[in-house]
């Protein structure tokens, strides 16, 4: 999912990340001074029952095993996070990563959060140039934000070629 972060919430997200011992995005603009918004949160998520599989292997019999699904959530964030950098001309994000819910139950999810400014020729501007007014959104589901042409190198670790996909249903 990715969520346009308006001033008003800015302060709430500069907290956040000081709190957690993380830097503010380069290009953020918690006044909406130069763009309508602060920044951006793309939020990235393994299945829920993914994350407790890897919990519930991690405390068994198996720990490696177990460890594989969060490295690989890991990995799969990082590739993400410079692949829409790239596609967007976005500064370098800051990852904050969590390995559960605000309920306390396993879910490995981590929170992209870019600036909603870009260095350019003429000092720092925003990365919605065209002046739209509409508001961000992503179409796609956050853990296939990756290039879909591409297997992630994590892929065979966890026993999957890429080769065999499940059957999709038809869209009505």
């Amino acid at each position: 999912m990715l969520a346009a972060v308006d001033r008003h919430r800015a302060g709430d997200y500069e907290r956040s990340l000081a709190t957690l011992g993380h830097r503010l995005p380069l290009g953020w603009d918690a006044t909406g001074w130069r763009s309508r918004v602060a920044g951006y949160d793309l939020l990235l998520a393994t299945p829920r029952t993914l994350s407790a599989l890897g919990w519930f292997l991690m405390g068994g019999d198996q720990p490696e095993l177990g460890r594989r699904v969060p490295q690989a959530h890991r990995e799969a964030a990082r590739t993400v996070a410079v692949e829409f950098a790239t596609a967007t001309g976005a500064e370098a994000p800051s990852l904050v990563g969590h390995g559960f819910d605000s309920a306390r139950q396993p879910w490995l999810h981590t929170h992209l959060v870019y600036g909603t400014l870009t260095a350019g020729d003429d000092g720092f501007v925003p990365l919605d140039r065209g002046g739209s007014r509409s508001r961000p959104t992503c179409t796609s589901s956050p853990t296939t934000c990756w290039s879909a042409r591409r297997s992630p190198s994590w892929s065979g670790s966890l026993g999957w070629d890429g080769r065999h996909r499940p059957p999709t249903a038809p869209v009505r």
